[in-house]
């Protein structure tokens, strides 16, 4: 596959990261459904039928966009290509929430797992600062998404580091309240960014490794933020009269 302007080496860790962070993210609700089927609540078969599913999604979306199939262009309803791509899994993973089978799972994810999960994003943060010394992409979303990036990853490992060690509950609420505002407002300003920058002329905007990110990555990261406020209203309604959070 043509890289043109963007060195083999880091487009070769871009596609090793995107897969990482999905083996990741099967991993965390790995643990849920074995600690479900442990107390009798976990279905047979959910990691198997995760880890196909998360698979055949990372499968389609390198497809996709190793094919130049995610151009800068707009679909017959007037919205980006890219956010459908991002948007359809995002809504898939809400929509899971309505089946009590996937509720059990993810209400036996350890919440620090959760929040823990995003200390990833500093490696993609770190790649678009790259992205942004290379002038791949523009000034303003490489800044945007490369310290946005880094400063929620380090934010969700602060927030599990403190669950860990069962800090006090205001402080541990804070740290991931703080995160999430951090982390989902990354994610936004990037995005409107992103999409209003896109142009037919953009290298980026077609570049097959770095569209990976958005179309695969994000959305799981998405996902967790959302996992992540369920459990902290689910966790807070447990820890009512409790002197700590749960790790």
């Amino acid at each position: 596959m043509e890289t043109g302007f963007f060195p083999q080496h880091l487009a070769g860790l871009i596609v090793l990261f995107t897969a990482l962070t999905g083996a990741v993210y099967w991993a965390i609700f790995a643990v849920g459904n074995e600690r479900g089927q442990a107390a009798g609540t976990g279905g047979s078969g959910s990691q198997f039928r995760l880890a196909l599913l998360l698979a055949l999604w990372y499968g389609l979306a390198y497809w996709v966009v190793s094919n130049g199939l995610m151009g800068p262009w707009r679909n017959d309803l007037g919205l980006p290509n890219l956010v459908i791509a991002m948007a359809l899994p995002v809504a898939i993973g809400v929509a899971l929430l309505s089946r009590p089978g996937f509720t059990r799972i993810l209400d036996a994810v350890p919440l620090s797992w959760l929040a823990g999960f995003h200390s990833l994003r500093i490696l993609f943060g770190i790649f678009f600062l790259a992205f942004y010394e290379m002038d791949a992409i523009p000034a303003a979303v490489g800044l945007e998404g490369g310290y946005g990036d880094i400063a929620a990853g380090i934010l969700g490992g602060l927030a599990a580091l403190l669950i860990v060690l069962k800090a006090r509950p205001a402080v541990t609420w804070t740290a991931l309240a703080v995160f999430s505002l951090v982390g989902l407002l990354d994610f936004a300003v990037v995005l409107y960014l992103g999409l209003t920058m896109l142009t037919a002329n953009a290298p980026f905007a077609a570049f097959y490794p770095f569209l990976m990110i958005p179309v695969y990555v994000v959305p799981l990261f998405l996902l967790t933020h959302f996992y992540v406020l369920r459990a902290m209203v689910r966790e807070f309604r447990l820890a009512r009269g409790s002197s700590a959070v749960t790790a």
